[in-house]
Order: C-alpha cells, then structure tokens, then sequence
C-alpha cells in the first residue's frame, strides 16, 4: 500500500534529520549552553516528548544560532532571550 510507503519515508527521513542534529551538536560543545544540548533534536522529537523547543544545532535564514519552537521559527527571531530557557533569573 502506498501510505505504507510514505510512512516509511517519513520515519527514514526523520531518522536521519536527527542524526544530523547529532552531529551538529557535537560540534558546538562547549559553544552553546549545556541546556540546550539536552532539547530534542527536531521538531517531532520534542512533540513525543511532550516539549515545546527543540534545538538541531543549526542557524536559521537570520543566522541566528537558538532553539528553534515546535511551531515554528527560532527563539531569537521571535525575540525570544533564548538563555532565559537557559538561566531563569534568581529570586531574591
């Protein structure tokens, strides 16, 4: 059947666009926030995981490089402080 197909295609494609967010983040250690190392690598990633960002390691068009949210666009071009998900401030 070919909806079986598409399936198929969808779950390979997904496979690999993580394991380019994989790939991604292991060059930017230590270049990025540790938090957000541990965001889901796309945007289905986090929906299975119940979040609302996700970070693949990548830059946007603006050449932004933040965590991206799962409806679409980067933190940074909504005008989003990415490093408040990062650093919430102290309460005093």
């Amino acid at each position: 059947m070919q909806v079986e197909g598409v399936y198929a295609k969808n779950d390979r494609e997904e496979v690999e666009r993580r394991n380019q967010a994989k790939e991604n983040r292991e060059r930017l250690v230590g270049q990025v926030p540790d938090a957000w190392l541990r965001m889901p690598f796309t945007d289905a990633h986090a929906r299975e995981l119940g979040e609302l960002h996700f970070f693949r390691g990548t830059r946007c068009l603006r050449n932004h490089l933040a965590p991206y949210r799962i409806n679409g666009g980067c933190l940074a071009c909504a005008g989003q402080v990415p490093s408040a998900l990062v650093n919430p401030p102290a309460k005093e």
